[in-house]
């Protein structure tokens, strides 16, 4: 269970007499577990086994894309970490198994996921 509650803060560019300036554009509480950000901008998460993307760039809302293989990510804490590779077509995700086995990274083709089953990643 995550004790943390997450929000993310939305920034967007606006003119200013300098031409650059950042202005408030709204807040949303964010999925729980680690996330990063997509190339185009919006949020990936992962919660348990679930992945969810940002239905739209700045948008509050959330979907399932997939999941991997359940058993992988410690289910006590969660993923330690989630990042995207720059391209967008892999994720990386620390399985945060600390003392009861190896640390391993998980390897996910971002094209792979589906909503219809378990995606194997590549374990290293």
């Amino acid at each position: 269970m995550n004790v943390f509650g997450s929000a993310v803060m939305v920034c967007a560019l606006g003119a200013t007499s300098l031409g650059q300036g950042y202005f408030f554009a709204g807040s949303y509480a964010a999925p729980s577990g680690a996330m990063d950000v997509l190339p185009d901008g919006r949020l990936v998460a992962i919660a348990g086994d679930t992945i969810s993307v940002q239905d739209g760039l700045n948008s509050p809302s959330f979907s399932p894309i997939g999941s991997i293989t359940p058993g992988l990510v410690s289910g006590s804490f969660g993923a330690s970490f989630l990042s995207v590779n720059p391209s967008g077509t892999r994720l990386a995700i620390g399985d945060n198994d600390a003392g009861s086995g190896p640390q391993d990274v998980l390897i996910v083709d971002f094209a792979a996921l589906n909503t219809g089953g378990a995606t194997a990643p590549t374990v290293i």
